[in-house]
C-alpha cells in the first residue's frame, strides 16, 4: 500500500471518529476576515436565525461552536479565512471535448466569497431575457435562475469531501452548465431520491458547515436544497441531473435553448412594451442578437461585460 493510500485511510478513519469540519484548523482569530464574519451575522439577523448580540468575533465563533480551544475549526477556517486551499475553478468551453477554452479563471478566498464569484460568473456568461414595459424598470430574467445557481454552488461547497482537497468546478458549455464537487454523496444519501422528493434526509459529512450556512440563510434545513434547485429549474425549463464522476459529484443543468424558441423581440403585452433576450451589452452596440448567436458570437459579446471570453 502506497504512502498516499495509507494517508487517505488515516483521514477517513479520523473523519469517522470526528467530522473534518470540527477538527482544529491551525488558524486563529487573527486570520478571520472580519467583514465576512459580521456580514454573516447580519444576514442571520435579517432572516431571524441569529437573535443574540455579540461584542467580539470570538463571541460569535464560540457561540456557534466554531472554535476548538484557541484554534478555529476547519468549518470556521473555510468559511471566514481567505485561503489558497479554498478554491473555485470556472471556465467556458467551446465543446465537451474541452479542446477550446473560451475563458478560464481560478480564484481563492472564503467559501462565501467564492459562492458570490460563481454566481456572477454564470450570470455573466449565460443569456438573459430583458423585459421592458412602458413606465417600469426593465426586468432581467436569467436563462438559469439566479437562486438555483447560488443554491447549487453553495451545496457543492457545503457537502464536498474536504479531505480530498481539490476545488469546486463550474464549467459552462453551449448546452449545459456543470458544477463539480469533490466527493460523492455520503452512504445512505441518493441524489435521485432527493430530486424526486422521496428523500428528505439532511445528513451530511459537514454538519458544522451546514449548520453555519443555515444560520445565515445560505442553505435550508431538512434536505430541501436539491428539491428547491429542481423546482426553480423546472419552472425555467431547465433539466437537471447528478452524475457520479471519478472525483465526486457533478450537477448538470441542461441548457435546451429555451430562449431560442422565441423571437429575440416580442410583446411583453399587447401594447405595454417589449421582451428582449440579451447579455448586459445593449444591442445597439453589436450586430449580434445573443438569442440567435453562435457560441463564438457570445464569446465576442462577453468582452463588454467584465468577463472576457477568449475565442
Amino acid at each position: 500500500m502506497s504512502g498516499d493510500q495509507l494517508g487517505r485511510m488515516h483521514l477517513e478513519r479520523a473523519a469517522k471518529l470526528r467530522p473534518w469540519d470540527e477538527w482544529p484548523s491551525g488558524r486563529y482569530i487573527e486570520d478571520v476576515d472580519e467583514a465576512a464574519l459580521w456580514d454573516f451575522v447580519e444576514r442571520g439577523r435579517q432572516n431571524g436565525r441569529i437573535l443574540s448580540k455579540f461584542e467580539t468575533s470570538v463571541d460569535v465563533l464560540e457561540a456557534f461552536g466554531l472554535m476548538s480551544g484557541a484554534e478555529l475549526t476547519n468549518a470556521a477556517a473555510v468559511l471566514f479565512c481567505p485561503s489558497q486551499d479554498v478554491r473555485l475553478k470556472m471556465a467556458v468551453f467551446e465543446n465537451h471535448a474541452r479542446t477550446e477554452v473560451l475563458d478560464l479563471q481560478q480564484v481563492q478566498g472564503t467559501v462565501f466569497s467564492l459562492i458570490d464569484a460563481a454566481e456572477r460568473y454564470v450570470l455573466a456568461n449565460t443569456r438573459r431575457r430583458l423585459i421592458i414595459k412602458d413606465g417600469e424598470p426593465r426586468e432581467e430574467v436569467p436563462e438559469i435562475p439566479r437562486q438555483a445557481v447560488r443554491e447549487a454552488v453553495t451545496n457543492a461547497f457545503a457537502h464536498m469531501d474536504w479531505t480530498l482537497g481539490g476545488a469546486v468546478l463550474v464549467e459552462i458549455y453551449h448546452d449545459d452548465i456543470e458544477i463539480d464537487s469533490p466527493g460523492w454523496f455520503i452512504e445512505g444519501q441518493n441524489p435521485d431520491e432527493h430530486l424526486s422528493g422521496l428523500s428528505r434526509s439532511s445528513r451530511t459529512r459537514n454538519s458544522l458547515i451546514a449548520r453555519t450556512l443555515y444560520r445565515s440563510g445560505d442553505i435550508e434545513s431538512e434536505g430541501t436544497g436539491i428539491p428547491r434547485i429542481k423546482m426553480l429549474c423546472d419552472e425555467a425549463g431547465i433539466r437537471i441531473e447528478y452524475v457520479h464522476t471519478p472525483d465526486g459529484a457533478r450537477l448538470i443543468m441542461r441548457r435546451d435553448d429555451a430562449f431560442m424558441e422565441e423571437s429575440p423581440i416580442e410583446s411583453a403585452s399587447e401594447d405595454a412594451g417589449t421582451e428582449d433576450t440579451a447579455t448586459d451589452t445593449p444591442h445597439s452596440q453589436h450586430d449580434v442578437t445573443p438569442a440567435v448567436a453562435t457560441w463564438r458570437d457570445l464569446a465576442r459579446l462577453g468582452n463588454a461585460v467584465g468577463h472576457p471570453l477568449k475565442a
